[in-house]
């Protein structure tokens, strides 16, 4: 079964015995679901890797400085900038993970990496990313990247987030995500 908004608000408002009119409503929450749904599972090690993004599909090549702006990523994909650390991302073929340094251990590690050229590792700067290698050469090949993003409703993984949504967007309903209170279904006769 291919999910859809009607089918979710349905299965929100049958566990909440909320009435029909509540479902369009409801609907309303997905996306603020979703991505509340992506923060939660990119902080747990169990299931983050059900929303990590296909390293083969989602590539992008550094300039000659070796800097990626990663915008059409988040846009495109749906890749979080801010939880990027707890995915992978791969130089081409290569299987070794680039290691992230923020910018001030950048600074500090850089010179204990100056003569490894095997050492890859990146930072980001903004929605920039700069990818290098320890000798301090930049990373000017494709980056494959297999990082925590926010799903559309079509790439859940069905049988093992949708509990989680569904709860989610059950909490959200009961915390007063409707505007204007709620109907339940015994109240619509």
């Amino acid at each position: 079964m291919a999910l859809t908004y009607p089918i979710v608000a349905e299965l929100v408002r049958g566990r909440l015995q909320l009435g029909a009119k509540e479902k369009l409503r409801i609907q309303k929450l997905i996306p603020s679901g979703l991505q509340r749904l992506a923060e939660e599972v990119s902080q747990d090690t169990q299931k983050r890797r059900f929303l990590l993004t296909d390293r083969f599909t989602v590539t992008a090549t550094p300039d000659a400085t070796g800097a990626i702006d990663l915008t059409s990523l988040i846009n495109s994909s749906g890749l979080m900038l801010d939880k990027i650390r707890y995915g992978a991302i791969y130089n081409g073929t290569d299987q070794r993970q680039l290691d992230y340094f923020s910018n001030s251990q950048f600074a500090e590690y850089s010179m204990a990496f100056a003569n490894t050229y095997q050492t890859k590792f990146y930072r980001l700067t903004g929605r920039t990313l700069h990818a290098f290698r320890g000798d301090q050469t930049p990373i000017t090949t494709d980056l494959n990247f297999q990082v925590p993003y926010t799903p559309t409703l079509s790439q859940m993984p069905e049988n093992d987030l949708l509990t989680d949504l569904l709860d989610i967007l059950g909490e959200m309903v009961t915390s007063g995500g409707l505007q204007g209170g709620v109907t339940r279904a015994d109240e619509n006769t």
